[in-house]
């Protein structure tokens, strides 16, 4: 028998949250690495490119801007993963710092 008294749903949500912290640290700190590189500015600038073409373009029928607004919402967020891990990581260390 343990000694110790159940640990509280505070206290438990705590845990959680440094255990995820302690998980996303590392992918954090590669996103960062990530958005300073020439890849992500490459990227950044072909999303760009890829949404300017469509928008003038006035040839495309229904059914070929549809899969065009499919590639670049895909592409889109792909470019924007390393934003919501840092997003994520950020939130949750407010959090912990708050209580």
């Amino acid at each position: 028998m343990s000694l110790r008294e159940p640990q509280s749903t505070f206290e438990q949500e705590v845990a959680k949250k440094r255990t995820r912290l302690a998980q996303l640290e590392a992918p954090m700190l590669r996103a960062l690495e990530y958005q300073k590189s020439d890849e992500y500015k490459a990227e950044s600038l072909q999303v760009l490119q890829k949404i300017a073409r469509v928008v003038s373009s006035g040839t495309m029928n229904r059914d070929q801007a549809l899969m065009t607004i499919g590639r670049i919402q895909q592409m889109l967020d792909d470019w924007k993963a390393p934003e919501a891990i840092i997003a994520e990581y950020d939130s949750i260390r407010a959090t912990l710092n708050r209580t």
